[in-house]
């Protein structure tokens, strides 16, 4: 957390500006996290929301090749592996971290992607993984100030510092690292990284980021449909919605 100066005798309107834009964000945040930890609770209870995968992991060994694929306007690439082999390599994992990259001062962004915040841990949850989501705050220059999180447990929901953040992300799971969309890359990149256990995903715009998800979790699983159908119907029976 940001601490005011020892020194510091008057608070600037600027100041005052940016601790009432921290605090709304914060809102918007604990707003999101409380309908969507409401959602995994009840998913949790499901039995016939569970299915199973048998797919095994192909031993593929390469001379750091790289390997693309484009679709839908996103570009994926992998080293090492083929794209879809890769994908099949970082799915593998019974311990996933999802990572959401949210700038402090864009409180409207989080809503613009609420819905990625279930359709990740639905899918996982559907194929039996340990999910754990982080927001990660930052600043105006793309810097981790710190995140919310439910630490892998559906009631919870924790901020953390930086360090603690830090300790989090680097933990030997599985990471899924949605950045902020920005328009100055050339294309929208999912960038898949075996030997780092990361996938990162690059949108140009949100649009490409739901896109991109879609591909990523469609790639990864065959019944990806069938669980979205099923995480819709429930959404619809349970009278569930995000916040607009």
């Amino acid at each position: 957390m940001i601490k005011p100066l020892s020194t510091a005798k008057l608070v600037s309107v600027r100041e005052i500006k940016k601790k009432a834009k921290a605090k709304k964000t914060n809102k918007v945040i604990t707003t999101v996290v409380i309908v969507v930890l409401l959602l995994l609770v009840l998913l949790v209870s499901l039995d016939r929301f569970v299915l199973t995968d048998d797919t095994n992991l192909l031993n593929i060994f390469s001379s750091k090749n790289k390997y693309t694929e484009t679709e839908l306007g996103v570009t994926f690439i992998s080293y090492d592996f083929s794209v879809i082999d890769a994908i099949k390599a970082l799915e593998n994992d019974q311990n996933i971290t999802i990572l959401f990259e949210v700038p402090a001062a864009d409180d409207q962004y989080l809503l613009t992607i609420s819905d990625l915040f279930y359709i990740y841990p639905s899918v996982f949850s559907a194929k039996q993984k340990k999910i754990t989501l982080v927001i990660g705050l930052t600043d105006s220059e793309g810097n981790l100030i710190s995140c919310h999180t439910n630490l892998g447990d559906v009631y919870v929901n924790e901020e953390l510092s930086f360090d603690e953040c830090q300790s989090l992300i680097q933990k030997d799971n599985t990471l899924i690292h949605i950045r902020y969309p920005t328009e100055n890359i050339k294309e929208s990149t999912v960038l898949l990284n075996v030997e780092e256990k990361m996938i990162a995903i690059f949108g140009k715009n949100t649009e490409d980021q739901h896109v991109a998800t879609f591909l990523l979790l469609r790639a990864m699983y065959e019944e990806f449909d069938e669980i979205m159908e099923k995480v819709n119907e429930f959404k619809i029976d349970q009278n569930i919605s995000l916040p607009n």
